[in-house]
């Protein structure tokens, strides 16, 4: 009897164990359902920064050695009635990675600061007077180097010759030109007059005084008879510098013909357009005379600073014949 008890123990002891497993595979089995939900989040935009590194000017534009143009450095030589390229290098970063950044936008600007009225009234970042201000962004800046949050750039800002100078003998000497960067990402687009919000510190540089002038041809009086006076010619005197109030001084030389010469204080001039008599003779001895010029500049390159001045020949009575010729040296006092 006591064995029979033992197998019915035995039997409902492994019932139950059996029903345990069943139980522990129904519940294993039930764990393999799964069910998915959508995660969603942004970020926040982060406004990019740049940092300038140096102002030079570049060797490949120049053909010559590069040069930091900084305070601390050399004045930026310009070019006469032209503009030389001016590199402003650095870093630019964005926390959202480089691949946000779209772009930078350079200014540079000849003012006390950057909000003055010499950069917004010329309208920086629109049309850029030249002389005062002058901006730049998209085709002229180059990236490189760029790697998780930053990369390396290099633009490069046509300055032109009508610049304000403000190195040694310059018009503002006691200044400096300042150049800034603002780069630009997804969220944040050029804005003019110094709205940006991301501006960078400044890098002062100086630029140079350019003595230049240019003329609009040479001074033919044609066919003339002994003893006579041309009507007179009209030469074109522009500035193509950016000294203030330039003077222009006039000095020559005699004209030598196929026969004979004539003086060169047979050759007057006059700022407008008078009778022989009443103009200024060119000195003999070739020292120059002041023309009266006073050359100023203006603040679009479009638009050179020019004068006019006329000339007029009276040859001798007698003792000259066929071609004559001469030269006119044009100087900025």
């Amino acid at each position: 009897m006591e064995k029979e008890m033992r197998r019915h123990w035995m039997a409902a002891t492994a019932l139950g164990f059996m029903a345990f497993c069943i139980t522990m595979v129904f519940v294993v089995v039930k764990t393999h359902a799964s069910k998915t939900v959508n995660v969603s989040a942004s970020t926040a935009n982060v406004t990019p920064t740049a940092v300038i590194s140096a102002v030079t000017n570049d060797a490949r534009d120049t053909g010559s050695a590069t040069s930091t143009v900084e305070s601390d450095g050399t004045a930026l030589t310009l070019i006469d009635g032209s503009s030389v390229k001016l590199h402003v290098t650095g870093t630019v970063t964005d926390d959202n990675g480089y691949t946000d950044i779209t772009g930078l936008y350079v200014i540079l600007y000849h003012a006390a600061d950057f909000g003055s009225a010499d950069c917004v009234s010329a309208g920086v970042g629109t049309t850029p007077d030249n002389a005062h201000c002058a901006a730049i962004s998209g085709s002229t800046c180059t990236q490189s180097s760029c790697s998780g949050t930053s990369c390396n750039f290099d633009c490069y800002v046509p300055v032109w010759y009508n610049a304000d100078s403000t190195g040694t003998g310059g018009r503002y000497e006691a200044e400096s030109w300042s150049a800034v960067v603002a780069p630009l990402d997804t969220y944040l687009s050029a804005n003019p007059a110094g709205m940006m919000p991301n501006i960078s510190s400044p890098r002062t540089f100086e630029i140079a005084p350019l003595t230049a002038l240019s003329l609009s041809g040479d001074i033919s009086f044609g066919q003339m008879d002994l003893g006579a006076t041309t009507s007179s010619v009209p030469l074109i005197i522009s500035n193509t510098g950016n000294k203030f109030g330039e003077g222009v001084s006039i000095s020559g030389s005699a004209m030598t013909c196929t026969v004979g010469t004539i003086a060169t204080s047979s050759i007057k001039f006059a700022t407008s357009n008078v009778a022989y008599g009443s103009m200024t003779a060119l000195n003999d001895d070739g020292t120059p005379v002041s023309s009266g010029l006073s050359m100023a500049t203006l603040p679009a390159t479009t638009t050179e600073m020019t004068s006019t001045t006329y000339f007029n020949l009276q040859t001798p009575s007698s003792g000259v014949a066929g071609t004559c010729t001469g030269t006119l040296t044009f100087s900025a006092d």
